[in-house]
């Protein structure tokens, strides 16, 4: 006999001993407690079953489907976002802030500003190179240059007044101006000196 089989013996032989366990569960505990199948019975909740996922997947389904919208959405909002334009007056000046969350610069890709009653345009700037991205820009009573936008990237041309560095505003005068960002929809604001 081996020296492994021997204190096995040894063990099998003695009473409280772990080899006098039974492998197998007993039918009623002395203790009373109950038996693990009784145990899972009272554990069950009542109401419907819970879904698991199965072959169908509908959860998973649903989980994809709405991840892929969203990154959808994400993805287009740029194209549908209107630039937040905000007017600062300053005397016989107007400041044009175009500042994303008030810090960022705005890509803006056309300027248009136009006499409100006559719908002359004013002055007209547009994308020439790159994406011009721009905070703001001051608009005065009186003379002002065509390059009042300095962009950060890229460059603009001047489409309005054509073959002139300057344009006139006129004090009492109403002016509707329009600013395209990235996307489709524009911003328009109304001012007056």
């Amino acid at each position: 006999m081996s020296a492994v089989s021997a204190v096995q013996a040894a063990w099998h032989d003695k009473q409280n001993c772990t080899g006098s366990i039974a492998a197998r569960p007993c039918k009623q505990r002395k203790d009373g407690a109950p038996t693990v199948p009784e145990r899972e019975a009272k554990t069950q909740k009542a109401g419907p079953p819970a879904h698991h996922q199965g072959s169908s997947g509908q959860p998973m389904k649903r989980i994809l489907i709405l991840f892929c919208a969203l990154v959808v959405l994400t993805a287009t909002g740029g194209c549908f976002k209107r630039p937040a334009v905000r007017l600062e007056n300053s005397g016989s000046s107007v400041i044009v802030h175009i500042e994303t969350l008030g810090e960022y610069p705005t890509t803006v890709r056309h300027i248009r500003l136009k006499d409100a009653s006559s719908g002359k345009v004013i002055f007209e700037l547009l994308t020439e190179s790159g994406t011009p991205q721009i905070y703001s820009f001051r608009l005065s009573v009186g003379e002002n240059s065509t390059h009042v936008a300095d962009p950060e990237h890229g460059s603009y041309r001047v489409a309005e007044p054509s073959g002139k560095d300057t344009f006139s505003l006129q004090p009492g005068v109403r002016y509707r101006l329009t600013i395209w960002g990235n996307g489709r929809p524009s911003s328009e604001t109304d001012l007056k000196f």
